[in-house]
């Protein structure tokens, strides 16, 4: 900045004596380039905190999605749960069913026997 200065007032070197209106000149350039970066800064602060409030919006809505699927999750490890609980006891039922029905067919088997016997010895 103050070599620009000295280059557009025409001050060839720094020892050069340079006058109190180039000394304000210098001065309102000076406090000029000064409230320009202030008010950069400040933009750039703006800026950024509404990008800041943004992604604290949007990882506040992500947060709530996760409690929400960590609660559906849990729902569905309990009906997990339940189906195989119910799966089992469908099995033992099933197990159940084909064991007596075995068990029938030998009964009827048994009874064909006592009636084949009985026939043989005429009773």
């Amino acid at each position: 900045m103050l070599a620009d200065f000295l280059e557009k007032n025409d001050i060839k070197a720094f020892n050069q004596s340079i006058n109190s209106d180039q000394i304000d000149l210098l001065k309102d350039n000076l406090q000029q380039e000064i409230d320009d970066n202030k008010n950069q800064i400040h933009q750039l602060y703006i800026s950024k905190t509404q990008d800041i409030n943004k992604i604290n919006s949007q990882t506040s809505k992500l947060i709530e999605q996760c409690e929400q699927l960590e609660v559906k999750r849990k729902e569905l490890i309990i009906q997990i749960e339940d189906y195989s609980k119910l799966e089992s006891h469908a099995r033992h039922v099933n197990s159940n069913y084909h064991q007596v029905h075995r068990l029938n067919r030998f009964i009827n088997g048994i009874k064909q026997l006592i009636q084949l016997h009985d026939h043989i010895h005429g009773k």
